[in-house]
């Protein structure tokens, strides 16, 4: 038997990321919302990579930590001077949290 899927290959530099392309951040994002009653309008995305442009064409406010690459950097409102978890840690106290 022969499966034929629809995937994205990623290359991060460190690892490959295969992506079915049936689903994404974005897509959970705006599922999970409805579920919670929560409206995007309020909505903010960390990123680090290119699988999370999906979800930052769904949030309000996209922030990439210091080491995303540069293609995701300028889709961010935000871009950390920190890099992975300080990154996170800094976009976090970004928003607010």
């Amino acid at each position: 038997m022969c499966v034929r899927l629809k995937v994205d290959l990623i290359d991060t530099g460190v690892t490959y990321i295969l992506l079915d392309l049936r689903v994404n951040k974005g897509h959970a994002l705006v599922r999970l919302a409805r579920l919670a009653k929560l409206p995007l309008t309020h909505s903010a995305g960390i990123g680090d990579n290119h699988n999370d442009l999906d979800l930052f064409r769904k949030v309000a406010y996209k922030i990439a930590v210091a080491n995303a690459p540069e293609d995701v950097k300028r889709q961010a409102d935000y871009v950390c001077t920190h890099s992975y978890g300080q990154g996170f840690l800094e976009a976090v106290a970004r928003i607010g949290l």
